[in-house]
């Protein structure tokens, strides 16, 4: 295509290869002119790389640039095409069903609610306690990234059932400030020079740290940590310049390309204790 550049997304975007797409997503927001997001060799979508590509495509639109996606001739069952990629990019009303990318505006609380209540509920085949735990991350999420993100483009939402391992996956992620600069912001003196993985950590294990008083807010992301690991789940965030995981209770801290805003993705098998 003449005067549009061509950027190959991974083979698999995924929040274990979450450095790889970062970079890509990163690269084609700074590109100012027509971009196609190449996507012919993308065989596996997590939600956490689902949901940053539809970020990098929305900070695209805002900013008023053309971005076209390019898959495969055969693409019914494309992960990109299967969690409505393909009709975000061209800016079609997506689909409601399982696995579909949510984008969402800012919310009040009982926006949150229902968004939640209705992405727990999405043809997952979910026990009522199942769904009560995956709606519980998703309220304590969103009204944290809408108490604190002051994102331009809202937040992104995607559940997905994973039949391989029985559990739901679910990943939330804004292009706001940030957990650390949302934390140093507030001046706590403890964090203001801490590094970014230690920051994420605090605001992940002390109790209603980036909880606030406004209508909007949640108890704080430890109320997440806590669920997850107490199921033996898996918790990744990745803010600025760190990537923070915990496998069940094991905890792994790294570098992480400087992506502006939060992605917390989660994995967890709901009914089991």
């Amino acid at each position: 295509m003449t005067g549009m550049r061509a950027l190959e997304l991974p083979k698999r975007a995924t929040v274990n290869e979450s450095a790889q797409i970062i970079r890509v997503c990163l690269d084609a927001e700074r590109e100012p002119s027509a971009l196609e997001l190449d996507a012919t060799r993308t065989e596996t979508l997590g939600p956490f790389g689902a949901v940053l590509l539809a970020s990098c495509v929305a900070v695209r639109h805002r900013d008023g640039k053309e971005t076209k996606l390019k898959l495969p001739e055969d693409s019914e069952d494309h992960p990109l095409v299967e969690a409505g990629l393909d009709r975000y990019v061209l800016g079609q009303e997506l689909p409601q069903g399982a696995g579909i990318l949510r984008p969402l505006e800012r919310l009040d609380d009982a926006g949150v609610q229902q968004v939640a209540a209705e992405m727990a509920e999405r043809d997952l085949g979910l026990t009522a306690s199942a769904a009560s735990s995956i709606r519980s991350c998703l309220v304590e999420l969103l009204k944290n990234s809408f108490a604190w993100s002051d994102s331009s483009i809202g937040a992104m939402v995607l559940v997905r059932w994973n039949k391989k391992n029985h559990a739901v996956r679910l990943a939330v992620l804004d292009r706001g400030v940030g957990i650390p600069a949302v934390l140093r912001r507030k001046q706590i003196h403890d964090l203001h020079r801490s590094p970014d993985p230690d920051v994420i950590v605090a605001a992940t294990t002390i109790p209603n740290l980036t909880s606030d008083a406004g209508a909007a807010s949640g108890d704080g992301l430890n109320t997440i940590h806590e669920l997850v690991t107490g199921r033996h789940g898996r918790m990744t965030v990745v803010s600025l310049a760190a990537k923070v995981a915990w496998v069940g209770t094991k905890l792994t801290k790294s570098p992480s390309p400087p992506l502006r805003g939060t992605a917390v993705e989660i994995e967890i098998k709901p009914d089991e204790g």
